[in-house]
């Protein structure tokens, strides 16, 4: 679905290049890589953005006080997650743990 006012592809395409900090898009028809290369670049790239943007977010929050975002990852689960494997007692653990961590658990 496109209108008059929206932009045109090539436009769309070099903002994302140009957020997500990707070479311009007449860099890579001028020097093109391999499919894998590009997606592992593009990947790596825009992890590396909405993990700064994320942990920005929650930097000035006071409700995270014990939330660590440098050690956030969105490529990898927490290791409070893996640890709990398929036990549902150790998962619910987990699961209050999160909620904790989050500033989201009552204790009153």
């Amino acid at each position: 679905f496109t209108t008059t006012a929206s932009k045109s592809w090539f436009s769309q395409i070099r903002d994302i290049c140009l957020t997500y900090n990707l070479p311009h898009p007449s860099e890579l028809l001028s020097l093109p890589s391999t499919k894998s290369s590009f997606m592992s670049n593009a990947k790596k790239h825009v992890i590396d953005y909405w993990e700064q943007k994320l942990r920005a977010e929650c930097e000035p929050l006071p409700s995270l006080e014990f939330f660590k975002p440098n050690f956030m990852s969105l490529s990898s689960p927490h290791p409070m997650w893996t640890s709990a494997g398929q036990s549902p007692a150790k998962v619910a653990m987990a699961t209050i743990q999160a909620h904790m961590i989050s500033g989201r658990y009552r204790t009153e």
